[in-house]
C-alpha cells in the first residue's frame, strides 16, 4: 500500500512548497501521485472536484498531514481552518516550521507540539528516519544527503524574499543557486572522502558545469508552433529531473538553455553531455506526431578552486557557442576558469 502524504501551506510560500515538494519525491521517496499538494500541478484538487470536499477527503485518507507553517500561514485564514481540521481528523501530523520562525512562534493547536525546523538539518534526518519505514521504495541515504543538502542550502534564498519567492524571469540567469550548488559540492566531497578514510590525493573527482542550448529554437517556434516547442522544453526539464541520481544539480537556466552539475573527470562529463544530447534529438520521436529535428550545444567546462562562479559559467558558455559555431549537436569542453580572474562579458542563453 502506497504512503499518502497531505501538504498544507499557504498559496504565498509557493516556491517554498515547491522545492520541499522535491525534498519529499526525490529525496525520501515518496511517490508524486501520492502527496496531495494543492500548488503542485496535477498534485492538487481536480477540475471538477469541489474544492473544500476534496481537502476534506485527502485529509482523512492520508497517511501523514505535513503543515508548512510561515508567517503566511498564519496570516490565511483558509489556512488556520485547515490546520483545525488536520488536527481533528489527520492519522499523523507533523508541523515544519519555516525560516525565520523558531519554536516559539508555534501558536494555536500547534503550540506544544513537537515539530521540525526546515533549516535544521538534523531535524530533516529526523523526519527521514521516522518516513522511511513507510515506504515501499525509499530513496538510498546517498539520495537523501544531496536533496538534504540542496534544500538547507537554496532555503535562505527563498525566505528572504518578502513574497516567500524567488519570482524567476524567462531567460534570468540564478547566480546564488550556482554558487550553493558548487559549495554543496565540495561539501559532499569532503564527507566522502572522511567516510571512505581516502587520503585527498588519492581522491579528486573535478566538477563539471555542462551548459545545453537548444538550436535553432526560433526556426521550431516558427514553423511548428510555440506549443510544440513548450513542450519540447518541458519534456527536456522533466527527464532532467528524472535523471537525478546521475548529477549533484541540474534544470532549466533560461528560455532554451538547461544546465548540469556532475562529479568525474573529462571522459564522465562528455559521456554525460553526449548522452542528454542523444535524448534531445530523440525527444520529438516520443513526445509529438510531427517532423522535428531537435538538437543542442553542449559546453563543459570543469571548476578551478579560487575561480569566480561568474568566471566558471562564462567558460561553459563561450564552449557551448563554439559547439554552436561548429555545426552545433556536439558537445566541446572548454578551458578551466583561471583562478581570481575576473569573468568575461556573456549572455547566458541565446
Amino acid at each position: 500500500m502506497s504512503f499518502k502524504v497531505f501538504i498544507s501551506h499557504a498559496h504565498a510560500d509557493q516556491q517554498l512548497v515547491s522545492e520541499f515538494f522535491r525534498l519529499l519525491a526525490y529525496g525520501m521517496g515518496v511517490k508524486t501521485p501520492d502527496i496531495f499538494c494543492t500548488s503542485s500541478s496535477g498534485q492538487g484538487v481536480k477540475i471538477g472536484e469541489r474544492f473544500t470536499e476534496e481537502i476534506h477527503k485527502q485529509l482523512v485518507n492520508c497517511d501523514l498531514s505535513i503543515a508548512l507553517i510561515s508567517p503566511h500561514y498564519y496570516q490565511s485564514t483558509f489556512c488556520m481552518c485547515e490546520l483545525g481540521a488536520i488536527w481533528g481528523g489527520a492519522k499523523r501530523f507533523i508541523p515544519i516550521l519555516m525560516p525565520p520562525l523558531d519554536y516559539s512562534d508555534m501558536k494555536a493547536v500547534i503550540s506544544g507540539i513537537q515539530a521540525v525546523k526546515a533549516d535544521n538539518r538534523s531535524d530533516l534526518d529526523v523526519l527521514f528516519d521516522q518516513i522511511r519505514p513507510s515506504l515501499i521504495d525509499p530513496i538510498s541515504t546517498a539520495g537523501w544527503n544531496r536533496e538534504v543538502n540542496r534544500f538547507v542550502c537554496i532555503l535562505p534564498s527563498l525566505y528572504r524574499n518578502p513574497a516567500g519567492a524567488v519570482k524567476r524571469k524567462r531567460g534570468e540567469v540564478f547566480l546564488d543557486e550556482y554558487s550553493y550548488n558548487v559549495a554543496n559540492a565540495f561539501s559532499r566531497l569532503i564527507l566522502r572522502e572522511r567516510d571512505e578514510q581516502q587520503p585527498t590525493e588519492k581522491y579528486k573527482p573535478d566538477i563539471f558545469l555542462i551548459v545545453f542550448d537548444i538550436d535553432r529554437m526560433n526556426q521550431i517556434n516558427t514553423r511548428h508552433g510555440v506549443k510544440v516547442g513548450d513542450a519540447i522544453l518541458d519534456n527536456i526539464s522533466s527527464a532532467i529531473e528524472k535523471d537525478i541520481e546521475n548529477y549533484i544539480e541540474g534544470g532549466r537556466c533560461g528560455d532554451d538553455t538547461f544546465f548540469l552539475i556532475i562529479c568525474g573527470d573529462d571522459n564522465d562529463a562528455l559521456n554525460h553531455g553526449e548522452r542528454i544530447l542523444e535524448f534531445i534529438r530523440n525527444t520529438p520521436k516520443t513526445l509529438i506526431d510531427k517532423d522535428v529535428w531537435v538538437t543542442a550545444s553542449a559546453g563543459i567546462c570543469k571548476f578551478v578552486p579560487r575561480c569566480s562562479i561568474r568566471a566558471w559559467k562564462s567558460r561553459a558558455h563561450l564552449a557551448m557557442l563554439k559547439a554552436r559555431e561548429n555545426g552545433g549537436n556536439r558537445c566541446v569542453i572548454g578551458a578551466p576558469p583561471i583562478p581570481l580572474a575576473e569573468p568575461l562579458e556573456y549572455s547566458w542563453g541565446s
